[in-house]
């Protein structure tokens, strides 16, 4: 996949639950779920040169971090993005 846009609106919607992104310019970004339900859950892999903002739906958080506020995902680096509920996910990096 290719991270597009510079904020939220303009991100990459993911739909799948495994998402391999291997090309990131620099802010650029992709979304997880647009309607998210309590358990859902998505694997993001940043495999480009840059690191990538990952934004949660609208209205939505990650991590505690403000709403609709991305989270930074660094180079060579994947996170499953868990819905605690259908507005709160809870971001578990790999090292």
């Amino acid at each position: 996949l290719t991270a597009t846009g510079t904020n939220q609106a303009t991100a990459l919607q993911l739909t799948a639950a495994i998402n391999q992104v291997t090309t990131t310019a620099s802010g650029t970004g992709v979304k997880l779920y647009a309607s998210p339900g309590a358990g859902s859950w998505q694997v993001v892999y940043n495999g480009g040169a840059n690191d990538l903002l990952v934004y949660p739906q609208t209205s939505g958080t990650i991590n505690g971090l403000a709403a609709n506020a991305g989270m930074l995902l660094a180079t060579k680096t994947a996170c499953i993005y868990y819905a605690a509920s259908t507005t709160a996910w809870i971001g578990i990096l790999s090292n």
